[in-house]
């Protein structure tokens, strides 16, 4: 599969969290990053559509999508 670059800010406890899971798995950062981010992808496609786990509290939606109503 081709593959696109893209820049990622990351503070410094959350970089070396993932350098230091990187060193353990012998991998390097893009690999666990991408590990990451499917990881993501398939526990928030699993879910029902309208459903958004916050890990808190809901939050108000901001953005250019619409308010749902049912």
């Amino acid at each position: 599969m081709p593959t696109e670059n893209y820049t990622l800010r990351l503070d410094t406890e959350r970089r070396r969290q993932l350098q230091k899971i990187a060193e353990e798995q012998d991998r390097d950062m893009a690999y666990v990053i991408r590990k990451a981010i499917d990881e993501y992808i398939s526990r928030h496609t699993a879910q029902s559509p309208g459903h958004h786990e916050t890990g808190g509290t809901p939050q108000q939606q901001t953005g250019t999508r619409p308010n749902r109503t049912t």
